[in-house]
């Protein structure tokens, strides 16, 4: 199956999901954030919104295990990892590389201004 063709076949799934975090709680259906992959090569990560909170700013604070800000539709994509689809339509389309599955997230360089190199923070789902 091609790519294209498995992406048709994901749009009602992604439309239904899409709805399902509109009605659960305020704020856009996908997380958008910067991430670095291998060799610190930066891109863009996609997910659908599981959070009530989506942090601006040079404070990201990590999700933990029983984390108050999951809503209730997060915590059934966080399980099932449909969290994830976007960031497979992001690689499908923008050839990114970062691909889906418990990533680990990179200390910004912009926050800290270049001063601490990068460390990575294991994801808790």
């Amino acid at each position: 199956m091609s790519a294209g063709a498995g992406l048709v076949t994901l749009l009602p799934l992604l439309a239904i999901v899409s709805l399902a975090i509109k009605l659960d709680s305020r704020g856009p259906v996908i997380f958008r954030q910067s991430r670095r992959g291998f060799n610190a090569h930066e891109f863009m990560i996609w997910k659908f919104r599981a959070m009530t909170v989506v942090e601006i700013g040079t404070v990201i604070y990590q999700a933990k295990r029983n984390d108050e800000r999951v809503t209730r539709v997060g915590r059934l994509l966080r399980v099932t990892s449909i969290d994830e689809l976007p960031q497979l339509v992001n690689v499908l389309i923008r050839s990114t590389f970062g691909t889906p599955g418990k990533s680990r997230i990179f200390c910004c360089e912009q926050a800290t201004g270049g001063r601490i190199p990068l460390v990575a923070i294991t994801n808790v789902r």
